[in-house]
């Protein structure tokens, strides 16, 4: 229903500046129309030929006799026609510059009066501007409108743990072990202060369904005169890491503020959090500078006890080296005939490494891969991802795939697996 919404307003906001190109394309024609040069011409002419002499006597050229050109129309003493005695010429004829010159302002009586005439259609044009500018200005508005108030109202506030009655979350059996102060650096701290499940009926753990949602408490404490941006990421809990379930937000929060927000993990087995590693937080100043940032991950631990067993790698080894153990596996889809497959990745070493897909080849192609990439992994988890799928598959072809690694705290040790088998 909402996206009807966005394409039906689209179409209306298209509907709109066509309307109003049209209109005010035809209101510029009909307001700059030419008039035409022998209109004008003509009615010059006409002007000229009322004009009124302030002496009406002109003298013979003949035989020197006065003619008074209101009554005569030939010489009363020798009866010679004066249409081109020289003194008659020159008070009526009008030559081209006076004729320009009269012509200006002939030019914008007709003007004028053409306008007039046209008033009705330019007033039906103008009405038709004004309509279509309506839906415009008011977009303008609201994006220019929505942009002020991202930028300087949205701040995130005190929230409650349970939003609506259909919000279930009560205190954890488990409790923090330590004082939960994550970041605490230029009058700013940062503390998980509770954990939360569902109160729901509780599943055997070795049921698929046994995995709950957990919320994670926390305070953000600033102490400056300006507000702050806080970015934070932890993807990673009780030994396996999922770029499916974690906690992942970038948000800003008011100067002099204490603010009590709550994160959400989506799979958590059994609802029990023992260990969550926290592998970016950075909080930025007003004009987006970096006030600080973690060094190395944080491991946040818990009284957490009874664990289920922990997920393990699905499938073949493919891959192996001193730092990692790349696993590989098949899923067969009954819903399209895209295969799909897992892969699960073991950090073998002391420390957190970031992997990135480098490429996938089919047959020796190069090929899209749908492939999470730029997750961190702590030292000592093992990464599981979700069914992941390659574009063009051809099942007869041998799928050949290629990660990097890089050590955040030591970028020297970073390496790349080269492409191998991801099925042999």
């Amino acid at each position: 229903m909402d996206e009807v919404i966005f394409w039906l307003i689209v179409a209306v906001l298209v509907a709109a500046f066509v309307s109003l190109i049209y209109h005010s394309v035809k209101y510029v024609k009909v307001r700059n129309a030419l008039l035409d040069r022998a209109e004008v011409r003509s009615e010059a002419e006409k002007e000229a030929s009322k004009i009124k002499l302030k002496d009406p006597m002109i003298t013979c050229d003949y035989c020197g006799a006065k003619i008074d050109t209101r009554r005569e129309k030939t010489c009363p003493k020798c009866g010679a026609s004066y249409d081109k005695d020289s003194e008659w010429l020159a008070r009526h004829d009008i030559d081209s510059k006076k004729m320009e010159k009269m012509s200006g302002g002939i030019f914008s009586k007709l003007k004028g009066n053409y306008l007039l005439r046209k008033e009705p259609e330019l007033r039906k044009l103008r009405l038709g501007i004004i309509i279509s500018a309506i839906p415009l200005a008011a977009a303008l508005c609201l994006l220019i409108g929505t942009m002020v108030i991202n930028r300087v109202f949205d701040y995130r506030t005190d929230e409650k743990l349970n939003k609506d009655a259909t919000s279930r979350y009560v205190e954890a059996d488990y409790r923090l072990d330590g004082d939960g102060v994550i970041f605490n650096q230029g009058d700013v701290r940062v503390t998980i202060n509770g954990f939360y499940v569902q109160d729901l009926p509780k599943l055997p753990a070795g049921d698929s369904a046994s995995a709950e949602r957990v919320k994670v408490g926390l305070i953000v404490e600033n102490r400056r005169n300006e507000k702050i941006d806080v970015i934070l990421e932890c993807s990673s809990i009780n030994g396996v890491s999922s770029f499916y379930s974690g906690i992942f937000f970038s948000n800003r929060f008011k100067s002099k503020s204490e603010t009590q927000i709550y994160e959400e993990f989506y799979s958590v087995p059994a609802g029990k959090i023992s260990e969550m590693v926290i592998t970016e937080l950075e909080v930025r100043d007003s004009d987006y500078n970096r006030i600080g940032k973690i060094e190395k991950p944080i491991v946040i631990k818990t009284t957490a006890e009874d664990l289920p067993e922990q997920a393990k790698p699905d499938g073949r080894i493919v891959f192996t080296n001193d730092s990692v153990d790349i696993y590989f596996g098949r899923v067969e889809n009954p819903y399209d005939d895209i295969p799909k497959y897992t892969f699960s990745i073991v950090n073998k070493t002391e420390t957190t490494l970031n992997f990135s897909n480098e490429g996938c080849r089919l047959g020796g192609k190069e090929v899209r891969a749908y492939v999470i990439s730029g997750c961190d992994i702590p030292a000592g988890y093992t990464f599981i991802s979700g069914r992941e799928r390659v574009f063009q598959e051809n099942s007869d072809d041998t799928l050949q795939m290629s990660f990097s690694f890089k050590v955040p705290e030591d970028m020297s040790k970073s390496f790349s697996t080269g492409y191998f088998d991801a099925e042999k």
